[in-house]
């Protein structure tokens, strides 16, 4: 009760103090707004977005611009748009789900959003280095995944490593979401667990012990954090995940929940508008839930084939991570396919390594691309089964279930069953 207590209080408190201070009369008609682009521009394949903070209005100001797809834009820019500036509107996804857009937005302390007539660049080099440096190792990072892959295999690691699923063409991203596949496009904790498990993984072939793997989180996570561009959700699932090891290294732990509830409070603490709205902290929350308790089980049933070279406990961490997060799923999209089983143990398994090797390739073609453009074809196959896999699960339409919207209660609900079903298996040391 005092949880809920100090959340709630938290909660209203940040409500009151982070609000919008649009003027009214900028909602009235085309007006012209002049401010410094102070986010990494987000770069599709329709388009590209901006997070503006006006000159006139700069404490909760920030507007969210749409541009063409080519606009040469880059953080730090002061530039001059002229436009309707509109507030976000909720709306309503094919299988019938409303999504709150404004809440949603209002995570990173957005008000309003535009779409201009005009667009043009005042000056440039006006943010903070440090951020204007990781974001242009960022843009170099994307438009290196560009020329090394073809545009489905390059849109799909592009979202697997530092989810940017705008990249992907929209058939494709509907083939991921009817497969069940969405969680590797969406960089959440799903993702970072990936990074971790990976890292920890690849310690305990080097005979490191259990404290050890972990403090190679500590250092693994933050350069994956760094070297995709310090965007803002993987910034919270890498603190998430961080907080998490700490706690590992420090104690190791006899009620792992109790990690994660403490991680998620301080989390909670600092932003409690993404507990409710923020899919990404939302998905770390039960990603690293599922890793801890359902692990043990699915263990269990792997057990009898042997080690595969260390490769059993990659392939069990990562299922069970994404039984775990399965009902959260369908409550967010609402139509998946029967075979979601399948696409997922004939994908899922291939993630670690493609996000190693392709990471590997990448970084290398950033310096030599010819030597990046051999290691790429090593991890453009797997890329191109994925999506064909995603493609003909999607594609066997008597199979596929669209679920009309459904109470949070009862997805609540199905996590309650799976905690009972979970409370008598033993945590792991």
């Amino acid at each position: 009760m005092l949880i809920m207590a100090t959340f709630v209080a938290r909660y209203s408190w940040y409500e009151w103090h982070h609000i919008s201070h649009i003027p009214a009369d900028w909602f009235a008609g085309t007006i012209t707004v002049q401010g410094e682009v102070i986010e990494n521009p987000d770069r599709g394949l329709v388009r590209t977005q901006i997070v503006l903070r006006p000159d006139e209005c700069r404490d909760g100001c920030d507007i969210l611009v749409t541009l063409p797809m080519d606009a040469s834009v880059s953080y730090g820019d002061r530039v001059s748009v002229q436009g309707k500036v509109q507030e976000p509107d909720s709306f309503m996804t094919d299988t019938g789900r409303e999504f709150d857009y404004r809440r949603y937005l209002a995570v990173s302390d957005i008000y309003a959003t535009m779409k201009p007539k005009t667009f043009t660049i005042i000056s440039s080099g006006n943010g903070n280095r440090l951020y204007a440096g990781l974001f242009s190792l960022r843009k170099k990072f994307v438009d290196t995944i560009r020329k090394l892959f073809p545009v489905n295999e390059g849109g799909l690691f592009a979202g697997i490593v530092i989810g940017e699923k705008s990249l992907l063409p929209a058939d494709t991203l509907s083939d991921f979401q009817i497969a069940g596949l969405t969680h590797m496009i969406v960089l959440s904790g799903f993702n970072i667990t990936i990074v971790a498990i990976f890292a920890v993984t690849f310690l305990a072939w080097c005979g490191l012990g259990y404290r050890s793997r972990r403090m190679g989180a500590f250092v693994v996570i933050p350069l994956f954090v760094i070297m995709t561009g310090f965007g803002s959700s993987s910034v919270r699932a890498a603190i998430m995940s961080l907080l998490v090891f700490f706690l590992q290294v420090t104690t190791r732990p006899q009620h792992p929940l109790r990690i994660i509830l403490y991680t998620a409070g301080i989390m909670g603490l600092i932003n409690p508008r993404q507990v409710l709205y923020d899919p990404s902290f939302q998905m770390s929350f039960i990603a690293f839930v599922g890793l801890i308790y359902v692990t043990p089980i699915i263990g269990a049933w792997f057990e009898r084939f042997g080690e595969w070279f260390g490769l059993r406990d990659l392939l069990v961490e990562t299922l069970s991570v994404q039984v775990f997060v399965l009902p959260y799923l369908m409550w967010m999209t609402g139509r998946f396919s029967l075979l979601i089983v399948v696409s997922n143990l004939l994908t899922v398994p291939l993630v670690p390594a493609v996000m190693g090797i392709g990471f590997g390739a990448v970084m290398i073609g950033m310096v030599w691309f010819p030597l990046g453009r051999i290691l790429s074809a090593a991890v453009t196959v797997p890329l191109a089964y994925m999506i064909r896999i995603a493609h003909g699960v999607a594609s066997v339409v008597p199979l596929i279930v669209t679920i009309p919207p459904f109470s949070a209660w009862w997805m609540a609900g199905a996590y309650g069953i799976m905690a009972l079903l979970l409370t008598n298996n033993h945590h792991p040391s």
